[in-house]
């Protein structure tokens, strides 16, 4: 495989970290530079299943709200594909919130962007962060010297401050396994506000039982589910517009 070919993973390191994907240019290093994030850019794979929904799935114009924005491909990806509409983007890992604005300002992507973490104990939480920043995870209990403490949120929280009182907004998920959460504490407002769900799913399970799990939990709460790939899935409150199970690349 080509992240144990020594050569190759000698090769995408000495590379500018700036690469270009869907149509736009991104840092992908987080501190030092990151061979995984730059092998999935280099070869298209990065956010690939997101990125798949997101270009059927999204209602144009619709105010968009992304949780667990990353580097801002995929806030990207959506202001694009919806049609230019009001974003908000919130990040919880604080070094990479800086890279994501930078990457949406160098793009022309009117954005407003949070530093918070989707959480529902206390005022503030602690984000932990492997070797890598993509594995961080939040952890109400424990602490550690590596540990950072970052802002909590939540969807009411985001949609009281950065939307109107009764606008129906669409939302993407990777919250590293809080959808749960949030799906058993604010269910009546999801019901209420939000139109389209794309969630990357987390859990012990394989990636089809997830998407069972996840079937199960939207659907729970008035959703359909559009179409899957992988652990990520396009879910719909209502009648209009559609994803593609097979969207050709």
């Amino acid at each position: 495989m080509l992240e144990r070919n020594q050569w190759v993973r000698a090769w995408v390191l000495r590379l500018p970290g700036r690469m270009k994907l869907e149509g736009g240019i991104f840092q992908t290093d987080v501190g030092a530079p990151n061979f995984i994030t730059r092998l999935a850019f280099l070869t298209g794979v990065y956010e690939l299943n997101e990125r798949r929904l997101i270009r059927t799935g999204l209602l144009p114009k619709v105010p968009t709200l992304e949780i667990g924005a990353g580097l801002g491909l995929i806030s990207y990806t959506a202001w694009r594909v919806a049609q230019h509409p009001p974003l908000v983007v919130v990040e919880a890992n604080p070094a990479v919130v800086e890279v994501l604005r930078m990457n949406l300002q160098e793009n022309g992507v009117p954005v407003v962007v949070v530093h918070s973490a989707l959480g529902y104990s206390g005022q503030r939480t602690n984000l932990i962060v492997g070797d890598s920043w993509v594995s961080g995870k939040i952890d109400q209990q424990k602490v550690e010297a590596d540990n950072q403490s970052v802002p909590v949120t939540s969807l009411a929280r985001l949609l009281e401050e950065h939307f109107g009182t009764d606008e129906r907004v669409q939302v993407i998920l990777d919250v590293e396994g809080m959808e749960w959460e949030m799906i058993h504490r604010e269910a009546d407002l999801i019901k209420r506000r939000v139109t389209r769900i794309i969630v990357e799913l987390h859990g012990e399970e394989n990636p089809p039982d997830l998407i069972e799990k996840g079937r199960r939990a939207f659907g729970d709460l008035g959703f359909r589910e559009l179409a899957s790939r992988g652990n990520v899935a396009c879910y719909a409150a209502d009648e209009l517009g559609s994803c593609l199970k097979n969207n050709p690349e």
